[in-house]
């Protein structure tokens, strides 16, 4: 299980809920992330309280964030590089690979 911020309904703040989430696992092409740090932007508050349901329709519980700093935690057949893609606030996340990122060892 994950630790996350989930949404479960759409309104304000108050619809954020620390919760435990099954931990995903990637599938082909993707990689898992264990976030380190993330980031809320504008339009996570706008898809929070339901102002982009025709742009982004989301499916509750809803992690909401694009922004994610972490490690490459599982790497699944076909996914070759670390990546830069949407997450938000939980432990993990697993993502198709977006573009490579390459870091020099050790950042």
């Amino acid at each position: 299980m994950s630790t996350a911020i989930a949404v479960g309904e759409y309104g304000g703040p108050e619809v954020l809920t620390l919760s435990r989430i099954a931990t995903p696992e990637p599938e082909p092409g993707q990689v898992r992330i264990r976030g380190r740090a993330t980031a809320a932007n504008p339009i996570d508050a706008r898809i929070r309280a339901g102002m982009m349901q025709d742009v982004f329709p989301v499916v509750f519980p809803m992690v909401p964030g694009w922004d994610v700093a972490g490690v490459v935690d599982k790497v699944s057949e076909g996914a070759t590089a670390a990546i830069t893609a949407r997450s938000g606030p939980h432990d993990f996340r697993a993502t198709p690979i977006a573009r490579p990122a390459n870091h020099p060892k050790g950042t």
